[in-house]
């Protein structure tokens, strides 16, 4: 019992709770965390990766007929670190009917707003070459340029002397 207070006057929020949640071990199921990880690898640092995110926070729906934007997630959105605008999605290829259905969804949304959507198989064998090969090209065409050496972000300079005084690179 607390100093002062009678045990009769507890009530449940006085009451020691039991444990009702506990970290797990593994944060992702095991494909999940492959293609994190291997994202994390191919992306620049100048690019995020944001797990599930749904459509409507990026996409805007311009016709009275809802198209479930709310519902429907992308698996992985590549997007700039800076201002947040989306670069790509990269998205698991599932088997099932129902799941079918939800990928050919985010497909027809991609190819209305422009973007790119990549598709890879639900396992956990996806290379970092793979990865890199369908990565890569869209990265280059994007506003975030990365070092081929370190994968950094990339700025655009003048030189200002030198024998390339004037040039762009």
């Amino acid at each position: 019992t607390r100093a002062g207070v009678h045990p009769d006057s507890l009530t449940v929020a006085d009451a020691p709770a039991a444990l009702l949640h506990r970290l797990k071990s593994h944060p992702f199921d095991e494909i999940t965390l492959k293609m994190l990880v291997l994202l994390g690898k191919v992306a620049p640092k100048g690019v995020w990766v944001l797990l599930q995110v749904p459509l409507f926070e990026f996409v805007q729906n311009d016709t009275a007929e809802s198209s479930n934007l709310t519902a429907i997630r992308g698996h992985y959105l590549l997007c700039d670190a800076t201002t947040l605008a989306a670069i790509c999605a990269v998205q698991h290829r599932d088997t099932g009917a129902a799941e079918r259905q939800g990928v050919d969804h985010v497909k027809r949304v991609f190819v209305d707003i422009g973007l790119p959507l990549l598709e890879f198989p639900v396992n956990k064998n996806i290379s970092e070459h793979q990865m890199r090969h369908q990565l890569d090209p869209i990265l280059a065409t994007s506003d975030v340029k990365a070092c081929p050496s370190c994968r950094g972000p990339m700025t655009i300079r003048k030189a200002n002397k030198g024998k390339r005084f004037g040039s762009i690179s």
